[in-house]
């Protein structure tokens, strides 16, 4: 969720063990649901939020559909909208080969410099990825100065108080 300074939310989000497993979790429960077989009676919002998590998988029989809408419709998008479409296909690009996962990164470091100020749980979600992807190909002193730059920007960030980020940055 963008906004981290509600309690329970942030008790929620620490007492999760696997992040990861609980987000494929709830794409399961809401794509069942939603019933992806007839799209076209979804509400807007709840039609948004099943491309979103389509796009976040990475593949499935209609990524490359979505893909290629929401890649039509971006520029005509609110910002909101903008930036976790973007968040969503930097998190299935990085699901898939090599060069895709190159784009994925750069997806990431875009929402993080074009929606830090509106959007500060989504562009610190990504450089946090974007250090995690950096750290395991071994870019280490890179990995620490986008962590050091995330922690310096945002703080309070759960995901970095839930994976331990904070004292890796330190």
């Amino acid at each position: 969720p963008p906004v981290w300074s509600d309690r329970a939310m942030g008790n929620i989000l620490i007492s999760l063990d696997s992040t990861e497993d609980a987000i494929a979790d709830f794409v399961t429960v809401v794509k069942r649901k939603l019933n992806t077989s007839d799209t076209n009676s979804l509400h807007k919002g709840a039609l948004f939020l099943l491309e979103v998590l389509i796009l976040m998988d990475g593949e499935g029989e209609n990524y490359e559909t979505i893909y290629s809408k929401k890649m039509q419709q971006i520029s005509t998008m609110p910002t909101w909208q903008v930036a976790w479409v973007r968040y969503a296909l930097a998190v299935g690009l990085l699901k898939q080969d090599i060069d895709k996962q190159q784009l994925g990164l750069l997806e990431f470091a875009r929402v993080a410099s074009e929606h830090g100020a509106s959007h500060p749980w989504l562009a610190g979600a990504s450089m946090i990825q974007i250090a995690q992807s950096l750290e395991l190909s071994g870019e280490i002193q890179q990995a620490e100065n986008i962590r050091s730059e995330c922690i310096r920007e945002f703080p309070l960030h759960p995901l970095l108080l839930t994976r331990g980020q904070l004292r890796k940055g330190k």
